[in-house]
């Protein structure tokens, strides 16, 4: 049951567009500051909110200068794409945790909760 939760669609269209976009090591820990700094759902603050705004914003400007220093001319597209991207990770993440939420409804998980613990936060 877990490996269905690694295996959806969701994942897989992820993988096959960090392939296609072929992100390097830069874009990959951008997104990953992105996916941090995600504007929080509940229980945030204004002060979180504005902290989170402008880490985002620092996030792009370095993406900009990164892509200006490798002499790209048009990147918008590929800045979308990562966007886009960004937002795919969040799916997934929200897919994964209502998947797991499911499996522990129907006490799916056998003696050992970790993963459903760990996803729950």
């Amino acid at each position: 049951m877990i490996k269905d939760c690694f295996n959806d669609k969701y994942r897989v269209n992820a993988l096959n567009l960090m392939k296609k976009l072929e992100i390097t090591e830069h874009e990959y820990s951008a997104l990953l500051a992105l996916a941090l700094w995600a504007v929080p759902l509940k229980d945030s603050t204004e002060t979180i909110e504005r902290v989170s705004a402008e880490a985002r914003v620092k996030i792009y400007n370095d993406l900009h200068i990164l892509y200006k220093m490798n002499g790209s001319e048009n990147y918008s597209v590929r800045f979308g794409e990562l966007v886009m991207l960004s937002s795919v990770f969040q799916l997934c993440m929200c897919k994964f945790r209502e998947d797991i939420e499911i499996f522990n409804l129907f006490d799916l998980f056998e003696g050992d909760k970790f993963i459903y613990d760990i996803a729950k936060r």
